[in-house]
This record gives structure tokens, C-alpha cells and sequence, in this order.
């Protein structure tokens, strides 16, 4: 027995059929379009090098170089993966290699990581020439610590530059005091000071050294946070607006912004090694963890700028450091100019003479000291990167074969060709016949009508689902009748279905006689006509009195269905030309004694005022009285004419046809709407009609229904053959 399962698999390939020539096309025009590509595709090798990002530049000791790098490797590991690939550095390697690629290009093809918990960086880069990767990758690295040099040099040179003005401008000034104290001796007699002076004197140019070391340092902390906020204000503009926004404004940031100036105020009172001190510092690493954490999940750019801010708020917390630092030296230098007052006056002058003499040698030394160590970097690498592997020539390829490219492009051109099958009936509003009816227009389902051909063989399901049919021609209207179709076949079947259910259909069964039901559709050619006459001949079937009303008076259809004459019917009663009295003038027989129709008559462009007056009502009770089990109306579809509309409310019940796959479900809701605004209309429910034989739902009603009917058919050809 067949699961629903396997039917679901016998739908979906029932729509790859009914797409077929397009699904062949779409698969041919991608098939050829994906093995050009294939025959260009050119062998790919790569090469591979590892370079290590140093903790700070090389020949530089000095504390404040220290602290600058320690507190910036994560941001320049980030920083350095990020702009090795840069125009001015990959333009540089293409024209010293006279590559025959676009920077564009390059870039494409070079590939950098990191490796977390490390100061390493991985780089790659793949091209077609397995001897030019390796030597182009060595060049690219060669070429940006030659630029990083390039960088450390400029800024030492004007590092040298400020140094020199500096020292021109002391050393000037030790002459100038050296001059003054000789000749202040010389006027004023003056061998020496007292040692509380002298020691007064060395007190007051040690705080001053000091004072005058942190202002210099407050410039270079200064000139780094201004470039740290430029790189932050060129990264928001550069597309990262909204994450830096999300730090700046983290409570995380800002706590830890109050928290390093709160650290520093109270460095000023207690000891490093204090309990307080110890929770503070606790504190800060705690919520420099967080944010790390929390702009990490951005990937590169997040960890990238969580270092860059982590270096930005290093540098505020030692420039309040700094502050405090100056104006704490500055109390205290007031302090001791209140000291100084108390001395006799001329050995106050020598005093201030020798203590800015001695303040102006330190500062001598210490810029003497900065400049030998500015002049060390420079003979030194004086790079901050280091090559670790250094690329090798490529061996075998690593571009995957043209084998296995020319298989994904067949799959890939499969799947996609059948997938856009797939989306065409998706996209397709019309009416299928495996939509939930029910749900969709909250109509009951009252049957299923296959479409109707002349099959004089049994197929197979498969048969079915790729296309084959029965026999069919041009078909007329006779042709579609059930008198003319094998009694075998699942029409008859359907039919029969759908006068089982209107035999037990609630509203009707109140009445004996006079049943009146009304066949609609929303649109023409939906087969409404054929179905109003095929249901009227399987209820006289059964022995039911019918009588069919063709109610179409613009386009009547059932003269021609069932070749019956048209001079007189149904006009002829609502003109007055047929009294109520001999509307048997107007009853034709069908195709037994329990079939009858009334035809349209002749055409009238007053259907609605007739179907609209009482004389519909007593035209039922009339057929009711003389004995007629069902009277039918086929009337024009609801969006075309209000006939339907105005005669539902004098009728019993609606019948609402709908064929499968040519009405779109908004024509479908848009007419049953409209029947409903009526409070007196009962519709009884819908026929979906004309359900393809050719797969999808309705195939295994099909299917499965001629198995049955064929199976009994065979056994009695094959009786009387024996007989």
C-alpha cells in the first residue's frame, strides 16, 4: 500500500515535469556557462610564512616606550593583520615583481590570521605561478617591516629633531648661569652656602628635575592620545561608527573610565602593596576583561578596536597620573619657596642661581640619555616585526581537480534549475489541487473532478507522473457528458461521491421535493456548465427527479451541452409569454424519464431583475408540487454578473466550482466574498474541477481509482473470453 510519503515524493517530481523544458534550459544555460568557467580555471599554489609581532621597538628602554608597547601588542597584532594588505604596500610588491595582477586582485588572494593567545600572524597567499607565490609573499612581507621602519624612523628623527632644540636651548641657558653665578661670587664675596641651604637648594632642583620630566612626558602622553583619537575618529567614519558607539557607551567603559582617575587619586595616599589599592586594581582588570570580551564577539574588528581602546584609556589614566604628579611637585615647590624667604637675601640669589644651574644638568642628562637611545634604534632593526617562516616555493597545487569542479557545477546546475521549478510553483497563486480548500476559503469540499479525456488503456502511475494521457481530441460538449464516458472511470466515481454527500447535506435533506441548488464558479471556462450537467444526470441516475435551469441568460450553454432547441424557456416564463399555469411547455425531457431541463430561451439583458423577483419562488414551489426531487440552476460566474449574487438568496444551496491551476485564489476569495454578503445565501460547498491526470494530487485518486476499475474490467473481458 502507498504511504503519503511516497506520494509527497510523487508531487515533487510531478512539478519537475510539469516545468521540465524550463528546468532542461535553466540546467543546459548554466551547464555550459559553469564548464567555460571549468576549461579557465587555472592550477592555484600556495605559500605560507610567519612573522612575530615584538613587545617593543628595537634599541628602545626607556619606561615609557615599555609602557606604551606592553599596553598596545593586542591592538598591533590586530592592527598589522589588518594593514599588511593595504594599497600602498601590495602596489609596492606588484611593481617591484612587475606582477600581472590588479592590487584588487592581490589582496583577494593573500590571507592573514592570528593566533589567538600569540604575537604570531599567519599569512598566505595563493597564485597561479607556484615559483612567483612564494617570492611574492617574502616581498609583500619585506616591504611592510621596511614601511613599519620607514614609520620608526620618521618619528625618531623628529623625536632627535625636538631633543636637539631642546638641548641647544638648556645648554645655552647652563652657560648663561654658569656666567651669573661667577660673577655674583666675584661682586658679592660669595665662597659658598649653608649646608641647610645647599641642602634646600638640592631638595628644590631634584622636585623641580621632576616636575619638569613629567610635564615632557604629559607632552609625549598627550601627542599619543591625540593620534589614538584620530585612528578612533577615522574608524567611525570608516563604517565602524556603530561599535565604537556601543564601547563608548558600555556602563563597563565608563566605570572603568571613573575607576583608573579614582586608582590614581588614591596612589597619592597609599601604598601599591595597600589592601585598597589591591581591590582597585582588582576592579579595573575585571572590567578591562569585559569589554574585551564583549567587543570580541565582533570578530577582528571588535578585538581590534577593544585593544585601541584599551590603549586610548592607558594613556588617560597616566595622564592623570601625571597631573596629580605636577600638582602635587607644585605644592610642594610652594612650600619650599616659603623656606627660601627666610634666607638672607644675597644667599637667596645665589641659591635660586645654583638651584636652576643644577635643574638645568639633569634635564641636560636626561635629554642626552633620551637622544643615545633615539640614536641606538636607529642603527637597530628598529622594526616591532620579526619574520619567523619565511615563504618556499610551492609544491603540488591546491586547487581542487577540474574533475571535481566540472561534478559540483553539474550538481549545482541540477539543484538550482530544479529548485527555480520549484519556486515558479511556489510564486503560482492559482488554485492546485493539493491546496487545503478548506482552510484557504473555509468552504467544505464537497468533490474532486479529474479532467475529463477518453483513455481506452490503463496507465501506470509512472505513466502518469511523466506526462502520458489518455486519448483526447478536440472534444464538444456531448463529448463531455457522462452518458459518454466509460461508467468504469473515476469521473463517474467522482460524481458519485459528490451526490452522496448532497444527499446527506443537512440543508437540504428538510425538503422531499424541491431541492434547489445553484451552480456558480468565479470566473468562465471553469467547467461549471459541464458540472451542473453531469451532477443532474448522476442524481437521475439514482432514480432522482431533476430538473437542470439554465439561469445563464447572456450565455446559455446547456441547449448545446445536452443538442436540445432554444426557441422557448426560461425567459419565456419570467417575460410573461409562459404563464406559471403551462410552465410544462417549457420542460424538455433529458436522458431518462427522471432527467429534465429548462433551457435559457431567447437571450435577455434583464437576467438580474428576473432572478432578482418573487416569480423564482414560485417557480420552485411549481416544480416542487410536480414532483421534482432537484432543481438545478447554472448560472453565470459571480465576478462577471450579479445573477448568482441575487439568485443564491431564493435558493437552497450554492455550488461553487473552481478549476485547478488557471483561477488564482484572490479571483476565488473575491466571489465567494461577494455570495456571502448575502445572509441568506447557503453555500453547500466546492467542486474542484478539471484535476490533472498528469501527477500531483488528484494522480493518486486517479491512479488508483482506474486500478480498481481497469483490475474489474480485465477480470470480465477475461470471463467472457472463457466463455
Amino acid at each position: 500500500m502507498e504511504n503519503e510519503g511516497s506520494l509527497n515524493i510523487y508531487r515533487y517530481i510531478s512539478i519537475v515535469v510539469k516545468y521540465r523544458w524550463l528546468v532542461l534550459i535553466m540546467f543546459v544555460i548554466l551547464i555550459i556557462s559553469g564548464m567555460f568557467v571549468v576549461t579557465k580555471q587555472k592550477d592555484m599554489y600556495a605559500a605560507h610564512s610567519k612573522i612575530l609581532v615584538n613587545y617593543q621597538m628595537g634599541g628602545v628602554s626607556s619606561d615609557i616606550s615599555r609602557f606604551f608597547m606592553k599596553g598596545t601588542i593586542a591592538y598591533l597584532v590586530k592592527t598589522y593583520s589588518l594593514t599588511i594588505v593595504s594599497n600602498g604596500v601590495l602596489q609596492t610588491t606588484k611593481d617591484q615583481l612587475h606582477l600581472p595582477y590588479s592590487v584588487g586582485y592581490l589582496r583577494n588572494h593573500v590571507f592573514v590570521t592570528t593566533e589567538e593567545g600569540t604575537n604570531l600572524i599567519n599569512i598566505s597567499a595563493t597564485l597561479a605561478d607556484k615559483e612567483l607565490v612564494s617570492k611574492f609573499l617574502n616581498t609583500l612581507i619585506e616591504n611592510y617591516i621596511e614601511l613599519q621602519k620607514n614609520f620608526l624612523t620618521q618619528d625618531s628623527n623628529r623625536a632627535r629633531i625636538y631633543i636637539k632644540e631642546q638641548l641647544n636651548i638648556i645648554e645655552k641657558d647652563l652657560g648663561d648661569l654658569q656666567t651669573q653665578i661667577k660673577e655674583f661670587k666675584e661682586k658679592n664675596g660669595v665662597v659658598d652656602v649653608a649646608a641647610e641651604t645647599q641642602k634646600l637648594v638640592e631638595t628644590f632642583s631634584q622636585l623641580r628635575y621632576e616636575k619638569l620630566s613629567a610635564i615632557n612626558e604629559k607632552k609625549s602622553v598627550n601627542s599619543s592620545l591625540s593620534k589614538v583619537n584620530k585612528t578612533i575618529n577615522k574608524l567611525k567614519s570608516g563604517g565602524q561608527k556603530n561599535l565604537i558607539s556601543s564601547i563608548e557607551k558600555s556602563p563597563e567603559y565608563n566605570s572603568y573610565i571613573a575607576l583608573q582617575e579614582e586608582y590614581e587619586k588614591a596612589s597619592l595616599y597609599y601604598s601599591p602593596d595597600s589592601n585598597y589599592m589591591k581591590l582597585l586594581d582588582e576592579k579595573l582588570k575585571q572590567l578591562k576583561e569585559k569589554i574585551y570580551s564583549s567587543a570580541s564577539k565582533a570578530g577582528v574588528a571588535g578585538y581590534s578596536i577593544a585593544a585601541l581602546f584599551a590603549q586610548k584609556s592607558g594613556l588617560e589614566k597616566r595622564l592623570i597620573s601625571l597631573n596629580l604628579e605636577i600638582k602635587k611637585t607644585n605644592n610642594m615647590l610652594g612650600s619650599l619657596d616659603n623656606e627660601f624667604r627666610g634666607i638672607p637675601e644675597k644667599e637667596r640669589e645665589y641659591s635660586n642661581l645654583m638651584r636652576k644651574l643644577t635643574v638645568n644638568e639633569k634635564l641636560y642628562s636626561m635629554l642626552l640619555e633620551q637622544e643615545k637611545e633615539l640614536a641606538l634604534q636607529q642603527v637597530s632593526t628598529g622594526s616591532t616585526i620579526r619574520v619567523v617562516d619565511k615563504a618556499v616555493p610551492a609544491g603540488r597545487p591546491v586547487t581542487t581537480s577540474k574533475v571535481s569542479y566540472a561534478l559540483f557545477v553539474f550538481i549545482f546546475s541540477l539543484v538550482v534549475a530544479i529548485g527555480f521549478a520549484f519556486l515558479i510553483e511556489y510564486l503560482d497563486v492559482t488554485v492546485k489541487p493539493s491546496d487545503n480548500i478548506e482552510k484557504i476559503f473555509k468552504v467544505d469540499v464537497l468533490g474532486k473532478i479529474p479532467e475529463i479525456t477518453q483513455s481506452d488503456k490503463k496507465l501506470t502511475k509512472w505513466q502518469i507522473i511523466f506526462g502520458k494521457r489518455g486519448k483526447s481530441g478536440i472534444r464538444t460538449f456531448k463529448d463531455n457528458l457522462l452518458t459518454q464516458i466509460d461508467e468504469r472511470s473515476t469521473i463517474h466515481e467522482s460524481y458519485k461521491e459528490l451526490r452522496t454527500l448532497l444527499n446527506y447535506s443537512k440543508l437540504l435533506k428538510e425538503k422531499e421535493f424541491g431541492k434547489s441548488i445553484l451552480i456558480t464558479s468565479s470566473e468562465t471556462k471553469e467547467g461549471k456548465s459541464i458540472t451542473a450537467a453531469n451532477l443532474s444526470i448522476i442524481l437521475a441516475k439514482n432514480k432522482k427527479k431533476v430538473v437542470l435551469i439554465d439561469a445563464d441568460m447572456r450565455k446559455p450553454a446547456q441547449h448545446r451541452i445536452f443538442a436540445l432547441e432554444n426557441s422557448t424557456g426560461l425567459t419565456n416564463y419570467f417575460d410573461g409569454t409562459i404563464g406559471l399555469d403551462k410552465v410544462e411547455d417549457i420542460i424538455k425531457p433529458g436522458i431518462n424519464p427522471y432527467h429534465y431541463l429548462i433551457t435559457c430561451g431567447p437571450h435577455s439583458h434583464h437576467s438580474s431583475e428576473y432572478l432578482d423577483s418573487d416569480d423564482v419562488i414560485k417557480l420552485n414551489d411549481k416544480l416542487g408540487k410536480m414532483g421534482f426531487e432537484y432543481i438545478l440552476f447554472d448560472t453565470p460566474p459571480v465576478n462577471a454578473l450579479t445573477d448568482a449574487v441575487v439568485l443564491s438568496n431564493k435558493i437552497d444551496g450554492v455550488i461553487f466550482v473552481i478549476r485547478a491551476n488557471q483561477i488564482s485564489r484572490h479571483r476565488v476569495q473575491l466571489a465567494l466574498e461577494g455570495l456571502r454578503k448575502n445572509e441568506d445565501t447557503h453555500i453547500l460547498g466546492a467542486v474542484l474541477n478539471g484535476i490533472p491526470l498528469r501527477g500531483g494530487y488528484g494522480y493518486y485518486y486517479y491512479y488508483y481509482g482506474q486500478t480498481y476499475y481497469y483490475s474489474y474490467y480485465s477480470e470480465d473481458k477475461e470471463n467472457e473470453k472463457e466463455k
